[in-house]
């Protein structure tokens, strides 16, 4: 079983993000003192977004919320775009 990886995030940024995504995945730590839980977040794309979003407004996401693959889109080592799976090439026969 593949464990998430979880995300240390402030207070105010759990309750943003709570807002807009109630089912994600938030823990704290250390209950018994106050002073010194800390909030750990599961690597969600959703949230993960608005994570960027929030920490950084004035630059482009870097969790795009559509693409799940990061990779998609771009060229090649040798500028040439990358190609498809085999589903998109035809078999002889």
């Amino acid at each position: 079983m593949i464990k998430p990886q979880m995300v240390l995030i402030t207070r105010e940024e759990k309750d943003q993000i709570i807002k807009q995504y109630p089912h994600v995945h938030i823990v704290r730590t250390v209950k018994s003192k106050s002073n010194r839980h800390r909030y750990y977040m599961e690597e969600a794309k959703g949230a993960m977004a608005m994570l960027d979003r929030i920490r950084h407004p004035e630059r482009k996401p870097k969790y795009n919320e559509r693409n799940n693959n990061p990779r998609e889109g771009k060229n090649n080592r040798n500028g040439r775009p990358r190609r498809g799976n085999n589903d998109d090439r035809q078999t002889a026969g």
